[in-house]
């Protein structure tokens, strides 16, 4: 059956059986693939059947819920505006009013008290004018206060930070008189 020169192409199978070899190879595949499921198959199981951990797996059912308790009562989110310097703090179980003195001049600020894991998060930053400052550039007008003598500006690169228990509070750069304390709960 094989031909030189001159002759048929040198193929062992006719053309012919060709497409229908390809259309019995799809109608194979496609035998399988229907909308229903089979009767034998399980219900579908949730998403997430067990939450997994280096050091336990806990099913859905297990997982405890968060409540308040006297020792540790759930904070909320507030807002606290001082000039052009907002801050939203979370966590907030109370706030009380405190004073102090600019320089014999009485002043007031809010003591936020705190529970755990509240964080600060800057809305503005509350920095200077460009326009009226000597160099044409914004400067920090509030800071961090730390225990002891530390402190941190607030400036345009902080966006948020936590509460932690060296803060004393948010004091501004120009008075050094506090807007804003930071007191942490503590259970009566």
């Amino acid at each position: 059956m094989f031909y030189r020169k001159g002759g048929p192409a040198m193929n062992r199978f006719p053309k012919a059986p060709l497409p229908m070899l390809v259309t019995g190879m799809i109608l194979t595949a496609l035998t399988g693939c229907t909308n229903e499921a089979p009767a034998e198959m399980p219900p579908p199981s949730p998403r997430v059947s067990s939450v997994s951990t280096p050091t336990a797996t806990v099913s859905p059912t297990e997982i405890p819920t968060l409540s308040p308790t006297p020792s540790a009562p759930v904070g909320e989110i507030r807002t606290f505006t001082f000039g052009r310097l907002k801050l939203e703090v979370t966590q907030v179980i109370e706030t009380r009013t405190k004073q102090s003195s600019d320089g014999g001049v009485p002043w007031e600020y809010q003591q936020v008290v705190y529970g755990a894991g509240a964080r600060v998060r800057v809305l503005d930053t509350g920095m200077s004018d460009a326009s009226i400052t000597e160099d044409g550039k914004s400067h920090p007008q509030f800071g961090i206060s730390f225990e002891p003598d530390g402190r941190q500006e607030i400036d345009e690169k902080l966006e948020s930070f936590e509460i932690t228990p060296d803060m004393r509070g948010i004091f501004s750069l120009e008075s050094s008189v506090f807007v804003l304390g930071f007191e942490a709960y503590q259970a009566s």
